[in-house]
């Protein structure tokens, strides 16, 4: 949902007889705004994986980076006018949210290694 409505006024701007350009905007308007929407859903599934693990392990820490995390892409994300300083950022913060929710879900290395290992004997008795 948070993609949908993220979306909504980007798709109404597509619609108008030429507005991306006429105040100077960049012809990646639409592609930014796409990635930042797709960070933007992508963190908020880890945040709440993050938060409830926080909460039921009763680390007040854990939330409370959540929240500051979360207070920080919303601030980047007003700096959508500046493609190369608002995308590299929020998406450092994502794959680092995406490793912790990985491991607060129960995920391990060795879990990975067997995965990549059943891939490739997979790939090899084909």
């Amino acid at each position: 949902m948070s993609g949908a409505f993220s979306m909504i006024n980007i798709l109404s701007d597509s619609l108008g007889p030429g507005t991306v350009g006429i105040f100077g905007d960049s012809q990646y308007y639409f592609i930014t705004s796409a990635l930042m929407t797709l960070a933007l859903t992508l963190l908020h599934t880890f945040w709440g994986v993050v938060f409830f693990e926080g909460c039921e392990k009763r680390r007040w820490w854990v939330i409370g980076v959540v929240v500051v995390l979360h207070l920080i892409v919303s601030c980047l994300s007003l700096m959508n006018p500046l493609y190369s300083g608002s995308l590299p950022p929020v998406y450092a913060i994502m794959v680092l949210m995406a490793a912790w929710a990985f491991f607060s879900a129960g995920g391990s290395l060795s879990s990975v290694k067997q995965l990549c290992s059943r891939r490739m004997s997979d790939v090899n008795s084909s």
